[in-house]
């Protein structure tokens, strides 16, 4: 009798894990449905790509709100677009002669061969042929190069600065 009501409790069990295991994967489905359906392209694919299709949409999203909000407050109306390396995620403004100087994130060439390479390897060409406008593609991603003994002594001063 203690057998039959376990084998009962555990087949509920299982039932019902079943269940809630349908409706998270409903939801889950449902979820990228709704993703997919805020791209400007409907593009079928897995998930991975749905979510990285995404993430890339809102990147540009963020640019794009950045760069008006800089043209609005600066009063400067901007006629670049926008030039996506294909699958880096990275969106560059890029005026309509052909590869020339990119403005609005730092004033920099871009070279027709470094168009599809990674952000990374931009900088480090430009690291090469022109260290200032490298600076400043890197500042207008919110970064800096700064030498190390500076970053640690700077790291050694917030660390005595915020005390927890």
């Amino acid at each position: 009798m203690l057998q039959s009501k376990s084998i009962v409790v555990s087949k509920e069990a299982r039932a019902r894990r079943i269940i809630s295991d349908r409706k998270r994967k409903a939801k889950v489905a449902e979820g990228f449905k709704a993703l997919q359906n805020t791209l400007p392209y409907s593009d079928k694919g897995s998930h991975v790509t749905i979510l990285g299709d995404v993430i890339d949409y809102i990147k540009f999203l963020k640019l794009r709100l950045n760069v008006l909000s800089q043209s609005r407050l600066s009063g400067e109306v901007s006629a670049y677009s926008f030039v996506h390396c294909e699958g880096y995620g990275h969106y560059l403004l890029h005026p309509h002669s052909d590869h020339e100087l990119l403005e609005g994130y730092g004033h920099y060439l871009l070279h027709p061969h470094l168009e599809h390479e990674l952000l990374e390897v931009k900088i480090g060409h430009l690291m090469q042929s022109d260290p200032q406008a490298a600076n400043e593609l890197l500042e207008s991603k919110g970064l800096a190069l700064v030498p190390l003994d500076a970053a640690y002594a700077l790291l050694q001063y917030s660390r005595s600065v915020h005390v927890p």
